[in-house]
């Protein structure tokens, strides 16, 4: 494997990273959102007003939030190799 081939293949695998972290995100706001907002109905004695409303607000903010989160990581991911080009950053 040629050393463009091992640079292509880990930049590749950080886009992988970079996605699965996203995907981890939303799931993690979501299900807060959906926990807070049961806690919030019971403790209230209703039946899903605040339960739907955070799942409904939830939405929109994580997919602002994981945007600028993905952006930020993609150009720290494009502006790396290009910052250490003259050290070996192979990994075998």
């Amino acid at each position: 494997m040629s050393r463009s081939d091992r640079a292509r293949r880990v930049k590749n695998l950080s886009y992988a990273g970079v996605a699965g972290l996203a995907g981890c995100f939303i799931t993690v706001i979501v299900l807060a959102a959906l926990f807070a907002g049961l806690w919030l109905d019971a403790r209230f004695g209703l039946r899903g007003p605040f339960t739907v409303g955070l799942v409904v607000l939830s939405v929109p903010v994580t997919l602002w939030l994981v945007v600028r989160i993905v952006l930020k990581l993609v150009n720290a991911i494009q502006t790396r190799p290009q910052e250490h080009q003259d050290t070996d950053t192979s990994l075998f």
